[in-house]
Formats: C-alpha cells, structure tokens, sequence
C-alpha cells in the first residue's frame, strides 16, 4: 500500500487463498484480503475454481462447512480428477482408547489394501494429541513420525536419557540412582530395586554403598547382584569420563555403552527418536563451543533451565518414505495425502476453543480479530484439514474425555452437509478387550509376596491414604517404598516447629518453666539435626525466631496444659482386617477427670480457608479434613475410651494481617463411617494390587513417569 499509493491505480497482484488464511498470530488473515478489495476497488478479482488433488464429494463437503462463515471470498472449487470419491466418514467411539485403536486398525487396513504408508495423514488440534496416537501404532507396529513441533522433551526416549545424566551428575543422590535403576533398557528386576530400597530403609545407608558391594546385595536377597554391580562400574566410569572430557563425549559413551541404543532399535520409530537423540547431541555441542570449560554438570542444569522456563529443543524434520505422517492442522497447510484422519474432533477442541488474553494488543497489530467471530479461523483450519486429502477423509470423536467427562463433538462436523457425509458409532470390538488385555503389565509372585509383606507391616497412616487418593503411584514410592528424595526447606521447618512445640508442651504438662525463648532454644536443636545446607538453615531460624514467639503471646494466657503430646497409635481395625498408624500432635484433656478430648494437629505455611480444609475449592481435596476424621478412627485403638469433642487445626503461621487461626471441627458418625469405607476401598485395592496398571489423572506426575519408564 505504502509503495504503490502515488498512483490511482497501482499495477498490484496478489495471490492467496483466503479460505486457508490460519496464521493470523503471523498477520496472514482474511481481513487482509477484504482491506485490498476495499482499498483497490477497480482491482479485478480472479477466483481459481478448479482443483487437482480432491474428489468432489471433499472439496463440496469443505465449501458447506465454509460457507459458514461470514466474512468469505464465495468460489465454488470443482474437481478435476474423474474419480466419483466417498462420502466424509464421521466415527464416534465412547473413549480415547477405542477411538485410537479403531484408526490404528484402519490404517493396517488401507495399508494391506496398497496404500502406501507416507500418504496418510493423521491430523490433531494440538501437539499434545499425539501422543496416544503414537502409542497405539507404536503397539500395532505401523511406522509413524511425528512432525508437529514437539520438543526433544516431551519423548519418553529422551526423557530416559535425561534421567540417566542425572544420576551421572549426581552419582551420591540416592533418589536419582533409584530413578536410573527403573529404566527399563538397563534390564535390572523390579523386585532387586524393592530390596534396595528395603535395605536402604533398614540400614539407613546410601544406595551407592549398596549397589557398590556384592555382599550388603547378597544379605539384601538381591537375585542379579552382577546385573546391578555392572551399572554401579559403568556409572562409576561414566561420572570419572565427565571430569576428564566434555559433555558430548560422555553423551555417547552413556548412549553406547548403557543398552540405551539396542533398546530404540527394537521400536518401529527408532529414526525419529535418533534424531531427537542428535538434537541433543548438537545442543551439547552447541554449548559447549561457547565454553571451553563446559561439564556435563554445567550440561544437565542447562537442560533443567530449558525445561523449567518451557524453551524448547527443536530439530529438522526429514521426510522419509513407508512411515505414517501425524502432525497439527497447522502443520498439515501445503500438504496431501490419499487419506486423511482428522481426530479429536470435540467441542472446544476443534472449534469454541477458550481463548485466555494475558494482554491486549494495540489496534494496529490486532488484525481487526475482535470483529470476526471466534470460530472463523477455526472453521478455516478444519476446512484446510479436510482438503489435504485426494481420496478418504475420516474424522474421529470420543463421547467420553480420558478423565470421564462427557465431550460434545465439533461444530463443524454439524455444519457439513448431510448428503456430503456418513456417520456411525462404531461399537467396541472383541478385538479391542484383546487389545486392552495386551497392555496390562502383571506383577510376578515373587513381587507380591515381597510388596504384601511390607505393606501389612507398615499399615496405611492417613498421609499413605491421602498419597493413594492423589496417586496410587505416590503411594506406592513415597509411602510403601520410601523412594529416596531430599527433603525441602519448608518440610525441615515444619518438623522442628512441632519438635519445638511438643517439648514445650511436654515440659509444662510437668509443671516445669517453659517460655518463647525455649520454644526458640528447641526449634534451633531440631531444625541443626535436618542438616540443611547452610543458608536454607539460616532463612529457616530467621522464620522461626519471626513466627514462634508471635505464637507463644497469643495463646500463653489460655493454653492447657492438661495434655498428650506426638501419641504414636497403631492398631488392627475392622475386626483385624486392617492395620492403621499415626502420630497425634497433641491429645488435650477437657477436663483432669473427664474423658473427653480435643485432638490438634499443627501446620505450618498460610492458613487455609475452611472450604480448602474441606476439599470444597477446586484446587483442594480435603485432605486436612480426612486427616483429623482419620484420628477419630486411630483412637478408637487406645485402650482408654476417650471421646471426641473437637479436632483442631492450629495454623502456627499467621495470615498476612498477623493474625493467628485455629479451625474446630465436631467429626460426625457419617463422615466417620464414609471414611471407613474409603479405608476398606483402599487396602483392598492395595492388597489386591488392583492399581498396578492405572494412572492418576496428572499428565506430570513425576510417580506415574517414574513408573512409565518400567
């Protein structure tokens, strides 16, 4: 406009197809083309009709799917091939799993049938989408790549290899070598880890000094000691290489030596995973140009960096022959296929997508967005989907979301004539129950026994029931297994503020002088024996030396002193049925003669509001709550009969305007005998190992990772 605005008419051709205009973050939109036909009003406009790559019954099922939209250039396409063509075929499953498995099948089909691989497509709304996909065909042994812009991150392959520099790096973390062990190309039995960790437990000694001595092994009844001592040399080696030689070095050398390679051979798309592996391999390079000095140290908190600020690690992609394509919508713009799968086709993932503005843009650079409606680039995005393809087009649904909820289908499915498509709900399949069968992974005997064992030996406390509520994985490494894990600041604090508050206690009960400067006295004993690093030790005692004398003035005059302190319970339930644990802060008697009591369980950070207490926020699952009606149940352990008057939670840190909280909870019968069945679920499940093939609901549980990596 700039450059040809000195003349009326300036000699301007533009070509575009405003029907494809989907990169309006990038300015290409359809506002573009309506500005120069109102700018430019004696330009002549010049509508290609005919197309070369579709069938009719495809380019008129995209044009009434267009047609939709109010701001358009009209222009019928038509076909120059002389092949009739099929109907859009619309497939509804009831959930993720039998829509994937059904386009997995077809895609064997077509393939037996003589269309070559590399021309179907498979189409997805976002990155996140392939992976099911991926696994699926992965299972079914139909090669496959991948060329949406998924970082080198988000596979599994690579995240094992990142796992494995890790303990490198930190070859004393017993957490990170626990980590290392599950990989599952390092071949070591699962039931050797368990001893492990056993042993560790038992003898409060290090992992590395375990795996390090064939003999402590052979007490821990530990079967492949060789299998286990041969990683120990090799990540002894790999850790004594990083000292001596760069990042990239030590790379391959783990890459080779580790099993790692023969593993990614035996997949179907080991080509691609080798080229993320290089993607690494030239960031390591990259970096280490920079730096002569360059470590893997200095290498692996570059990766974490990377990770944390959500910086991704991209390579180029290569087109090969004989492999299925997956890719976004976006992606997908400039290329066709024979067939083309567009899945997910929801609401609200495909069109009525919620759309979250962190900041407006000034008008200029807004593309006039605010006047189209919403779902106009997204109807443009599902028409350039369906016109990839020259032959077939399948577009796919599931009733039911992975988290149960029920799912609505696309829009646009609607918006595409009737006459123009074949829709049907396809039933599951005998096939498919063998498919679902397949996947399960069984725990061996040998495992059982071992696990059981140690469960009814430790009983559930109400942190291992909460744990298995959240994640039965959590439960399974942090509460059965005691997955090593370095303890943060915040939970050191917490555990020398009830050491501190539990002495004082203790010493009042005996009628003995105790104040604020004792409590302090006995928070810097118990905070010293947590052994943290030097400055979380001095931001802990400053926070202490802060809160706790607060504390002390605002209940001095009416404490009660009248009390039991940290009351270790543990006792069979239900008629021996069930072992429960746990440890009361505090047991305040009411009365010095009566037998009713108030129960306290101090806590350390903000108070929460009573509905979070509750589990009634969304960000809550009220395991406050469950905690305190979970002591009601332990006492009735104890043999003398108390009786229950109030629980408490004593927030030991003030709100922001100094305040001091405490919530009283009068624990009903029925949430009682609600949580007693909850308990009874729960060790079933447990002892039945009924969880042992589920997932929780969070995509980043690092517990359900952990597992994956089996």
């Amino acid at each position: 406009e700039l450059l040809g605005n000195f003349h009326e008419n300036p000699n301007i051709f533009v070509v575009g197809d405003e029907k494809q205009a989907i990169f309006r973050f990038q300015g290409a939109s359809l506002e573009n083309f309506l500005f120069f036909k109102e700018k430019y009003k004696k330009a002549k406009l010049i509508n290609l009709k005919s197309n070369y790559r579709s069938t009719q019954k495809i380019l008129d099922a995209a044009d009434s799917l267009i047609e939709n939209n109010k701001e358009k250039i009209p222009a019928k396409l038509k076909a120059e091939t002389k092949e009739k063509g099929e109907k859009i075929k619309v497939r509804v499953f009831l959930n993720k799993e039998e829509e994937v498995e059904f386009i997995a099948e077809k895609i064997k089909e077509e393939i037996k049938k003589g269309i070559l691989p590399e021309e179907i497509g498979v189409i997805f709304r976002e990155n996140k989408d392939a992976e099911v996909i991926a696994d699926t065909l992965e299972r079914k042994g139909i090669i496959f790549s991948i060329e949406s812009d998924t970082d080198i991150f988000q596979n599994k392959e690579i995240q094992k290899i990142i796992t494995l520099l890790k303990a490198v790096e930190e070859i004393g973390n017993d957490e990170k070598i626990i980590q290392a062990l599950h990989l599952d190309f390092l071949k070591i039995k699962q039931l050797d880890i368990f001893k492990l960790l056993e042993a560790r437990e038992k003898n409060r000694t290090a992992i590395i000094k375990i795996i390090s001595n064939r003999n402590k092994m052979a007490e821990a009844e530990i079967e492949e000691t060789e299998k286990i001592y041969h990683f120990f040399t090799k990540l002894t080696e790999w850790k004594k290489e990083s000292y001596n030689y760069g990042p990239v070095t030590v790379l391959e050398k783990i890459i080779k030596d580790s099993g790692f390679t023969e593993k990614v051979l035996s997949l179907s798309n080991y080509f691609e995973i080798f080229e993320k592996v290089s993607v690494l391999f030239k960031e390591a390079k990259r970096m280490a140009a920079i730096r002569k000095e360059y470590s893997l140290t200095d290498f692996v908190n570059h990766l974490e960096l990377l990770k944390e600020e959500g910086i991704r690690l991209k390579g180029k992609e290569i087109k090969r022959e004989g492999i299925v394509r997956l890719m976004t919508a976006h992606k997908a713009k400039g290329l066709e296929f024979d067939i083309v799968f567009i899945i997910g086709a929801t609401d609200g993932h495909f069109g009525n997508k919620r759309i979250i503005e962190a900041f407006s843009l000034p008008n200029e650079l807004s593309f006039r967005a605010e006047k189209a409606e919403k779902n106009e680039d997204e109807r443009r995005l599902f028409y350039m989907a369906i016109t990839r393809a020259r032959k077939k087009v399948f577009i796919t649904y599931a009733e039911y979301s992975e988290e149960g909820k029920e799912q609505a289908p696309s829009q646009f499915i609607e918006e595409i004539k009737k006459e123009l498509k074949e829709e049907k709900r396809e039933e599951k399949k005998e096939r498919e129950f063998y498919f679902l069968k397949k996947t399960e992974e069984k725990i061996e005997e040998a495992e059982k026994i071992f696990l059981k064992e140690k469960f009814l030996r430790k009983g559930l406390s109400v942190t291992a029931l909460n744990n298995y509520l959240e994640c039965p994985w959590k439960f399974f490494y942090e509460s059965l297994l005691k997955l090593p894990k370095i303890k943060m600041r915040q939970a050191s604090f917490g555990t020398a503020v009830h050491a501190s508050l539990s002495g004082f206690f203790n010493k009042k009960r005996k009628g003995e002088k105790a104040n604020d400067k004792f409590i302090l006295k006995e928070f810097e004993r118990a905070l010293f024996k947590e052994g943290l690093r030097e400055e979380d030790f001095k931001l802990s005692l400053e926070k202490g030396k802060k809160i706790l004398p607060a504390f002390y003035n605002n209940y001095k005059d009416i404490w009660n002193f009248n009390t039991k302190n940290e009351v270790r319970i543990k006792g069979d339930f239900f008629n021996g049925k069930i072992i429960l644990n746990g440890m009361i802060d505090k047991i305040e008697f009411i009365t010095p003669t009566s037998q009713k009591i108030d129960v306290t369980d101090y806590k350390t950070g903000k108070p929460k509001s009573r509905n979070e207490i509750e589990g009634k926020t969304k960000t809550s699952r009220g395991e406050y709550k469950r905690q305190l009606v979970f002591y009601k149940i332990l006492l009735q352990a104890l043999p003398q009969k108390f009786i229950l008057d109030k629980a408490i939670l004593d927030f030991v840190e003030p709100t922001d305007g100094g305040k001091f909280r405490k919530e009283y909870f009068e624990i009903s019968e029925k949430e009682t005998e609600d949580l007693k069945k909850e308990i009874e679920r729960v060790w079933e499940e447990i002892l039945n190992f009924s969880f042992w093939n589920e997932r929780c609901q969070d995509k980043k549980c690092k517990y359900c990772r952990l597992r994956e990596i089996r």
